[in-house]
């Protein structure tokens, strides 16, 4: 009988130390969503959480802005405690997903310069200071250490090597409008595609996936890599 009440008690227990837990991760999210809405003026919607534990010691989010794409648009949001939070409570990745489709028409207008077509896209969300939080704020920000490397660019651009424009050509003649564009001294990797109908099919949805494909479905004959300030390698 004994057993059997001490058994009962445990379960009481462990139900209670799960509704707590459960209890204070509602209070997390709602306070995350709360700090989101507060800083930025729109609504958003979590994906996962993933709460501070013994191997992080921090809450991850991974959200979207409410009508972004839950893919293409996700973004993550770190909560930091104690010593960590001396800084800044919170930290996001929103702000580069705010200025994205700014620092992308920058890129593209400079590139422009130089090849009848380009496209350009993000390669990753990066986290800005809890002080950034407009679109009118992103010159400001790429002056800042970590501003100026932020906005990693993968770039495609037609091979144009068999009618005689060399592709270490193309690349020498960017580089210094790339430097002018706006977008601060980023990576960048840039992909010489095969052909035409390949470069039709690239877009925000398929990049990702084209670039990675091999042998004969490779889409690009070459591709340079480096920071934009310096030397552009293949």
């Amino acid at each position: 009988m004994k057993k059997k009440i001490a058994a009962i008690g445990m379960t009481v227990l462990i139900m209670l130390g799960v509704s707590g837990c459960m209890d204070r991760h509602e209070k997390n999210n709602e306070e995350m969503l709360a700090h989101m809405k507060e800083k930025y003026g729109v609504e958003f919607e979590i994906q996962d959480y993933i709460p501070r534990n013994v191997d992080c010691s921090y809450d991850v989010w991974f959200c979207n802005a409410v009508g972004d794409d839950p893919v293409t648009d996700r973004i993550e949001v770190h909560r930091y405690y104690g010593e960590l939070a001396k800084k800044h409570e919170y930290e996001d990745e929103y702000y580069s997903r705010l200025v994205r489709d700014e620092i992308e028409s920058r890129a593209t207008e400079a590139l422009l310069q130089v090849t009848d077509q380009a496209k350009v896209y993000l390669s990753h969300f990066s986290f800005a200071g809890e002080e950034f939080f407009k679109e009118e704020q992103l010159n400001e920000y790429l002056q800042t250490d970590s501003g100026q490397h932020a906005f990693a660019l993968l770039i495609f651009i037609v091979d144009m090597e068999k009618d005689g424009i060399m592709n270490q050509d193309v690349i020498e003649q960017l580089q210094p409008f790339l430097v002018d564009a706006g977008i601060g001294s980023p990576r960048v990797r840039i992909f010489f595609v095969k052909n035409e109908e390949l470069f039709n099919e690239i877009n925000k949805d398929t990049y990702k996936d084209m670039m990675y494909w091999n042998e004969d479905k490779k889409i690009y004959t070459c591709d340079y890599s480096g920071n934009i300030a310096k030397e552009l390698k293949k």
